[in-house]
């Protein structure tokens, strides 16, 4: 549907074969996926990429607005036309889109769209720490009705915590880290000292020489720090929209 809109204005307005034309519902050649679409053009904008864009779609811009965000229909060369609209007003649209020059400096606006795009990323952490310290509250349960019956060497029980799996999802925490230094969310420096911890108990989960008491309880303070992770990355929702 893209593809033939695009042509569809194209031919009102010729000169504007350059300019990019947006579908609110989904990329041309591909199933209409708003939530991705969206998605990807916050990233765009959050990168720095303030290029004309003319978004297209069959909603009011102020319901637009309250599903994807206010930031990125007042961001910096975007513009919205509903559809239908009449051929003047098509022509209008593609008119303003085709005179914007891309400013040299981050507007406020454009501002809003980046630290939207942080946040959501932030809140993408939070829903796998969320998940990670479940499924390890999970596994560590079943250990522990498991060994009465049936006693197992720490390997075994490492490999049944899953224990490579978590240092690899923990691992990712410095890439969170450089998110949390882009916003304004308190405690960065207690989520440093609980990643660090983590580790720690990774480690010592791992010794050789350590018993199957101290490995399980080393395990469980993981995860309890792990909880603490998600609850400070909670605070990214409280935190204001393009402020």
């Amino acid at each position: 549907m893209n593809d033939l809109m695009k042509e569809i204005f194209y031919s009102v307005y010729p000169d504007c074969q350059g300019l990019e034309i947006f579908s609110v519902y989904g990329p041309p050649g591909k199933s209409e996926n708003p939530k991705r679409n969206m998605e990807l053009l916050y990233q765009r904008r959050a990168q720095g990429d303030r290029k004309a864009i003319l978004i297209y779609g069959f909603d009011s811009l102020d319901r637009l607005k309250k599903m994807w965000g206010k930031e990125i229909f007042e961001a910096s060369g975007i513009f919205y036309i509903k559809l239908p609209s009449s051929l003047d007003e098509i022509k209008s649209a593609l008119n303003q889109a085709m005179r914007y020059e891309e400013p040299g400096l981050e507007s406020a606006a454009d501002e809003g769209v980046r630290k939207q795009f942080l946040i959501e990323k932030i809140r993408e952490f939070k829903h796998g720490f969320d998940n990670l310290w479940m499924s390890m509250e999970t596994s560590l349960n079943l250990i522990k009705r498991f060994l009465p019956k049936r006693p197992l060497d720490n390997a075994t029980i490492r490999k049944k915590l899953n224990i490579s799996s978590i240092k690899k999802r923990v691992a990712q925490s410095g890439h969170l880290l450089d998110l949390i230094n882009q916003v304004d969310l308190s405690r960065s420096e207690d989520l440093r000292k609980l990643f660090k911890e983590i580790m720690k108990d990774l480690g010592h989960i791992e010794k050789d020489k350590v018993s199957e008491e101290q490995l399980l309880m080393s395990f469980s303070e993981c995860i309890q720090r792990i909880r603490q992770v998600s609850e400070i990355l909670s605070e990214a929702k409280e935190l204001v929209k393009g402020e």
